[in-house]
């Protein structure tokens, strides 16, 4: 008699529930979904405004070649960047004498991150002045940055050190000094490998008179008028831009044959 009265009032239950599901009203079509549902791969993602200021012509101009080995992380290797041999006698000037308040200050006006102390400012000027500075045109000096400034932050990437030389606003030349390479020959086979050297006009490398220069690859590129020679400059891999009007004129076995190399300190 339990077990029937247990029965019934199981089945009493369940009729109930379906009762009520039955009850419950369907959704209408077109109903609002949870706030938290709402999003999708759909939805506009809001950018930051663009910056009104116009890039330098500098920066406009010297688009960065490919200075790692292995893929980098994404995020900006720490630099050190100058725009003028005036800037770059400040920085000479602080480095020397400058007391620590004012020295602070300096610090956080260099472009770049890379400079945080009186000893990076020395290791800079050390390594931009040990340079063998090659002097293609004349014009003045309008950028100095030295890259990957704390290589072992950035492991993948090489240190270099850009100077730029500008004529005029259609024309300068831009000289990277790799001098995080150590292995140049390796480094050399590891970009031939790549296909770095395919388009390049020299069946073999070119010796200026001296020795001093070996240029391996020459490279035109019309649609940006420059020519780009990879090179070693008193055995430093380097890399080479010359922008102008007329890069059809230009050639390794004349721009190289004889060309003057000297230094920032002597400026």
């Amino acid at each position: 008699m339990k077990r029937i009265f247990a029965y019934l009032l199981t089945i009493s239950i369940l009729l109930l529930a379906l009762a009520g599901c039955q009850a419950a009203p369907p959704k209408e079509e077109g109903s609002s979904l949870p706030a938290e549902s709402t999003s999708s791969t759909d939805d506009t993602v809001s950018l930051p405004a663009e910056s009104s200021e116009a890039p330098t012509p500098s920066e406009e101009a010297h688009p960065l070649p490919d200075e790692s080995n292995e893929e980098t992380t994404g995020e900006p290797a720490p630099a050190i960047s100058l725009h003028s041999m005036d800037d770059l006698q400040k920085m000479r000037d602080m480095c020397a004498s400058a007391e620590e308040d004012e020295l602070e200050r300096y610090l956080c006006s260099i472009e770049g991150g890379g400079a945080t102390s009186r000893k990076d400012l020395e290791t800079f000027l050390e390594a931009v002045d040990s340079l063998p500075l090659l002097s293609l045109i004349e014009g003045d000096i309008s950028w100095i940055s030295y890259h990957n400034f704390y290589p072992e932050l950035t492991p993948e990437r090489n240190s270099v050190i850009y100077i730029t030389v500008q004529k005029a606003p259609d024309e300068w030349v831009r000289t990277g000094y790799f001098i995080g390479v150590q292995d140049v020959d390796a480094e050399l086979k590891r970009r031939t490998d790549r296909g770095d050297f395919e388009a390049s006009a020299l069946k073999e490398p070119f010796y200026s008179k001296d020795g001093r220069v070996a240029v391996y690859t020459e490279a035109a590129n019309d649609a940006f008028s420059s020519v780009t020679w990879i090179m070693t400059v008193d055995g430093i891999l380097a890399e080479t831009v010359y922008h102008t009007e007329s890069p059809e004129d230009l050639r390794a076995e004349t721009v190289f044959k004889d060309p003057v190399i000297g230094s920032l300190q002597e400026n």
